[in-house]
């Protein structure tokens, strides 16, 4: 089986039989060449496992692995300690900044929970320029202290729960249900 995923103009095809993999590169290719696409052959990616980039992210199928590349996160973590060394810093550039982050952080998104005051600052002052505050700094250097644990282990052991939540400004719920109850036929 090959997995699937298209985003805007980029398509990923994951499996673990790499020339099945391959075969579906080629039809998904030729289909897209009879219908009038034009593919730039220099940026497309054969088919392996020693990793690929993956819509900014490193997809490694030997290591099981999805992160960001590490040079490209060092210079993340460089340009955050920069920011904060700085204070004073244009709006536009905290929210191309934290933005980086973000995609950074969606392997493992529980990192996610550091920012609070960054997403204060870049609604409440919108344009111009802004002088960090302290909590704000503190999430910034968070966020470049986590870095190299910003992997997804994709061999890693499932969870035996699904679980939902959700939260608003007046309480907070928690949904748990055995993972395959829900599968059940009524």
């Amino acid at each position: 089986r090959v997995l699937c995923a298209i985003y805007i103009d980029d398509i990923v095809l994951i499996g673990v039989d790499k020339s099945l993999v391959a075969l579906r590169q080629q039809q998904y290719l030729q289909a897209g060449e009879r219908a009038g696409f034009v593919y730039r052959r220099e940026r497309m990616v054969l088919p392996t496992a020693d990793g690929a980039p993956v819509l900014g992210l490193q997809l490694h199928g030997r290591r099981g692995t999805l992160a960001m590349e590490p040079a490209k996160l060092e210079a993340l973590a460089s340009a955050t300690r920069a920011m904060v060394a700085k204070r004073t810093v244009p709006v536009v550039d905290v929210q191309s900044l934290v933005g980086r982050w973000v995609w950074a952080m969606l392997p493992r998104r529980q990192a996610l929970s550091v920012w609070s005051a960054v997403f204060e600052i870049t609604h409440r002052v919108g344009r111009g320029t802004v002088t960090l505050w302290p909590a704000a700094c503190r999430e910034l250097l968070a966020a470049a202290d986590l870095a190299p644990l910003l992997v997804a282990d994709l061999r890693a052991q499932e969870f035996g729960q699904v679980v939902a939540t959700d939260a608003s400004a007046s309480g907070m719920g928690v949904v748990a249900l055995p993972k395959g109850l829900g599968d059940a036929k009524p």
